[in-house]
């Protein structure tokens, strides 16, 4: 899931990257926008590239009994 994230966040940022291109007026930031645009699909396709998409392909196996306190964990540094 970490991977899908980290792609839907390079692609979402692509779009508006894309976006911000189209709708500008001033010739150097289209510029600009369309080289981070090509940058983070760029990206995208290199993380899809390594994700393994086989059955099995988890790398943790997790025990449904077991009780998760890292979300605790993290409330309570985050509190403090």
């Amino acid at each position: 899931m970490d991977s899908t994230l980290k792609i839907g966040g390079l692609v979402v940022g692509a779009f508006l990257t894309l976006l911000a291109a189209g709708f500008t007026h001033d010739s150097l930031f289209q510029q600009h926008m369309a080289v981070a645009c090509a940058f983070l699909i760029g990206t995208a396709v290199i993380l899809l590239w390594k994700v393994d998409f086989g059955p099995g392909s988890t790398h943790e196996v997790v025990d449904p009994s077991a009780y998760m306190d890292d979300v605790v964990r993290a409330g309570v540094i985050a509190t403090v």
